[in-house]
């Protein structure tokens, strides 16, 4: 197995969380060729070393552990959303360096390649964790309807098509047309779930940042191609 692949390495919970600064000088041993590696492909030369020597630092002062929260996903996913922000602010601070190349077309307009790969696996983990909690929600209206309503929205945000219309999920659920006070409910019970959905987004865009900034957190969600989902709703967040 490779493990200059971030995904590849195992992680120990207990020495990230609770350990001494020994412990993290050896987590770090396990991460370092990984993070150079990672940090190689989205910024390349001198830059890339920069960036990486002020990750090691952090990582001993046990910066990312802290931050890390355990029940949000794995320490090696939020170290990658955090490496890619690194290179992300870098590439912001330094917009002229010379020696960003090979990948600087794609760093500065994020249609490249390894931007790609980035933005699409986050905007899966953004959404596989706002599903989640959303389906969790107990919400009133047609039996049984909300966990259905809440998988039928999530399919069609994986495959990225527009969110299924009324008449698709009184279909799914099996609501007659005629009958309006389940109708009624359905509705309203979509619009919540679209509030909610809008919601956790939002949230997960600010984490993301590590940014209050409405602009900040915009410029990301668009990036991510989850913008549709707050556009609507934006006035309410």
């Amino acid at each position: 197995m490779d493990k200059s692949r971030i995904v590849d390495i195992s992680t120990n919970k207990r020495a990230l969380k609770n350990g001494s600064r020994k412990d993290w000088e050896e987590q770090l041993l396990r991460y370092q060729k990984a993070i150079r590696k990672f940090l190689q492909k989205l910024i390349g030369g001198p830059g890339a070393e920069q960036v990486a020597a002020q990750v090691f630092e952090l990582f001993l002062r046990g910066h990312y552990q802290k931050k890390w929260k355990p029940a949000k996903g794995r320490f090696r996913d939020y170290l990658k959303v955090s490496l890619r922000n690194a290179a992300y602010n870098y590439r912001d601070r330094n917009p002229s360096r010379k020696e960003i190349t090979g990948l600087v077309d794609q760093l500065e307009d994020r249609s490249g390649e390894v931007w790609a790969h980035l933005d699409n696996e986050l905007r899966q983990k953004v959404l596989e964790h706002a599903f989640k909690a959303l389906k969790k929600q107990k919400k009133t209206g047609p039996k049984d309807s909300w966990p259905t309503l809440i998988s039928l929205m999530k399919v069609n945000a994986e495959k990225q098509e527009p969110a299924p219309q009324l008449k698709f999920l009184r279909e799914q659920l099996g609501i007659d047309a005629k009958d309006e006070k389940r109708n009624q409910s359905l509705r309203k019970q979509v619009e919540r779930a679209r509030d909610q959905l809008a919601k956790l987004i939002w949230n997960a865009g600010q984490e993301l940042v590590s940014s209050d900034s409405p602009e900040r957190v915009a410029e990301e969600l668009r990036a991510l191609g989850l913008w549709s989902y707050i556009v609507e709703r934006v006035e309410e967040l």
